[in-house]
């Protein structure tokens, strides 16, 4: 995600505009109503996917394209977090994501989503264990690195925070939830200045990305740069007046 919006959905209405049922596209467009704020019609588009695999699958026409069973389970996330369905957690780290692994068993992503889903569950065993298979499969997944960071951080672990970030940043240097976390990291030590350093890297990457403006406006506020502060937050609600991680 780069925050080019208007170039995104401009597409993506194109290719559903010549294929209804372009996974790909329709999820593009379900993330942009997210990331503006317009959370019923997110949650029209995040429907689709859970009606779309439930049809599919009673008309014995099942979803057989890793990708795209890929893209269903992080719909149906979502719509079942809107809703509170957390039988619906169950059915996608013990059926649907795992059918995605097995139509292509290096598909990591699909080893990856579970872990995700644990760690917000807070059940990091469970969550470990999937981050243990996706590195397994794709040593270089730079992602699994900045998720465990996470977790080592919620325990206040911050060597092995740094040494997870440093791992993460190694392979992909702009990684925005990488530079986050290590934001986070100087933030835990009072290095306001260098906290910004990195987020200013993770910004260039993603202008409009709410969670690293927040922490943006955090440093911002630690520092009493309250002009700062509020120009961040009218920045923010220019493209999203409801934003969900940025707080008065």
């Amino acid at each position: 995600y780069r925050g080019q919006w208007d170039d995104a959905e401009k597409t993506a209405q194109k290719v559903v505009a010549e294929k209804e049922d372009h996974f790909l596209a329709r999820y593009v467009l379900a993330m942009l109503e997210r990331e503006r704020g317009n959370l019923a019609a997110a949650d029209e588009q995040f429907r689709w996917f859970v009606r779309t695999y439930t049809k599919r699958n009673n008309d014995d026409k099942d979803i057989t394209d890793p990708d795209e069973l890929l893209l269903v389970g992080l719909a149906a996330a979502e719509y079942a977090r809107y809703h509170h369905q957390s039988d619906q957690f169950d059915f996608l780290v013990n059926e649907l994501f795992p059918d995605a692994l097995k139509k292509d068993k290096l598909f990591w992503q699909a080893a990856y989503e579970p872990g995700r889903i644990f760690q917000e569950k807070h059940n990091k065993a469970a969550a470990e264990r999937a981050y243990t298979r996706t590195l397994a499969l794709n040593p270089r997944a730079a992602e699994v690195f900045v998720a465990r960071g996470e977790m080592a951080l919620s325990r206040l672990e911050i060597k092995d925070v740094e040494q997870l970030v440093g791992q993460a940043l190694t392979i992909n240097p702009k990684l925005p939830d990488a530079l986050r976390l290590k934001a986070d990291m100087h933030l835990f030590s009072g290095e306001l200045d260098q906290a910004l350093k990195d987020l200013a890297v993770a910004r260039a990457v993603n202008p409009r990305d709410e969670a690293t403006l927040a922490l943006i406006a955090v440093c911002l506020h630690g520092q009493r740069k309250d002009a700062e502060f509020k120009a961040i937050f009218k920045e923010v609600e220019a493209f999203n007046p409801k934003p969900g991680v940025f707080y008065y």
